[in-house]
């Protein structure tokens, strides 16, 4: 199943893009979007193949949305293809937001499928070969690749991070916690969890969780003597994650 996001704030001309699609690509699933806030929440929570974008739309520009799509490790290499009318955006989509291709208004049917044909052929060779999930975490000109399942929490201290993984502790400098979640959540959202405000724990390490006060609890990880904690806010959640 290839997923394709179109975002188009016209009505007519969205309807038409997606009917071309379904009409004569197999095996697709299409999300729309009209504005660009609802685009973004939609490939945050769904994996998107192939993206349509619209460059002029009313909330935010399409190479706005390009930006926050490249900004996320999983759609670093993710085929993005502009529609538009002002053909003198393209170079920035082609040089920033490296975008596959663009089409004009009113759409070429014929090469819409053929764009997409193209696009499916090559990703079928990236779905057959699937990388262990990673993300990478960069503090000033150090870049570090780091697999999710190598990770045991995440701590905050102050304005700094802690990444306590299998290889050591990586401290960052220009990261908030929240940032690091919207990394990996989209990759392995049932993997993490927060179990305190300043916590972010990879539970498939777990062992167990000992009570240290009557609103406060430790947790244990195999084969790692650093521990995290649970506060009273989050303390159902885990447990109920935890089973």
């Amino acid at each position: 199943m290839t997923n394709i996001l179109v975002v188009e704030d016209n009505k007519i001309s969205r309807d038409n893009l997606c009917r071309v699609i379904k009409d004569n690509i197999e095996d697709v699933q299409i999300f729309e979007a009209a504005i660009g806030r609802k685009a973004i929440k939609i490939f945050k929570e769904h994996r998107i193949d192939i993206f349509f974008l619209d460059i002029m739309l009313p909330d935010i520009s399409g190479l706005k949305i390009a930006e926050c799509i490249r900004s996320m490790e999983y759609y670093e290499m993710a085929y993005i293809i502009f529609i538009t009318t002002h053909l003198v955006h393209l170079s920035k989509a082609l040089q920033e937001y490296h975008c596959y291709d663009f089409i004009e208004k009113p759409f070429s049917k014929k090469k819409i499928i053929e764009i997409i044909n193209r696009l499916i052929r090559g990703m079928t060779p990236r779905k057959i070969v699937q990388e262990e999930p990673y993300i990478t975490l960069q503090n000033k000109n150090i870049y570090n690749k780091v697999l999710l399942n190598d990770i045991y929490f995440i701590e905050v201290l102050g304005r700094r991070l802690k990444v306590h993984t299998k290889t050591g502790v990586i401290e960052l400098s220009n990261k908030t916690l929240k940032n690091i979640i919207d990394q990996i959540e989209p990759i392995c959202k049932d993997c993490f969890i927060k179990s305190h405000r300043s916590y972010y724990i990879n539970i498939r390490h777990v062992t167990h969780v000992n009570r240290l006060r009557k609103r406060s609890w430790e947790v244990i990880f195999k084969d790692y003597e650093g521990t995290a904690f649970v506060s009273e806010s989050y303390k159902d959640i885990v447990f109920d994650r935890l089973g």
